[in-house]
């Protein structure tokens, strides 16, 4: 395997688990979110649909209806804040998926080029 490619998976591969951590976040408190609806005989699921997921980023106050109880919601308004912080997040990981991936194609290639002599 090409030193460059391993220098690009290795420099890549902390903004991607920190992705991947930022969407656990946000999915813990999605099915927070979801558990209260059910638990009230009302129906959360963005799993499912597509007009959901573009409100949940688009529109996320639409999420909030007329009939919600306050822990209902209380738990809306949390997922609200966590995807206001997904999108921050998810724009810093792809910044360090960018330079970290460069990075590593730079810094393997050089110490291939070091120990080639």
């Amino acid at each position: 395997m090409d030193v460059g490619l391993l220098g690009f998976f290795a420099g890549a591969a902390p903004g991607v688990l920190l992705a991947l951590r930022n969407m656990g976040r946000v999915r813990r408190a999605y099915r927070h979110v979801e558990k209260l609806a059910a638990e009230e005989g009302k129906y959360f699921n963005m799993d499912l649909g597509f007009r959901d997921k573009k409100t949940f980023v688009f529109e996320p106050d639409q999420l909030i209806e007329a009939g919600d109880s306050e822990r209902l919601k209380v738990a809306k308004l949390e997922l609200i804040e966590q995807r206001r912080h997904l999108i921050r997040r998810h724009f810093f990981c792809f910044l360090i998926i960018a330079v970290g991936a460069i990075a590593g194609v730079v810094t393997a290639n050089a110490i291939q080029t070091l120990a080639s002599g």
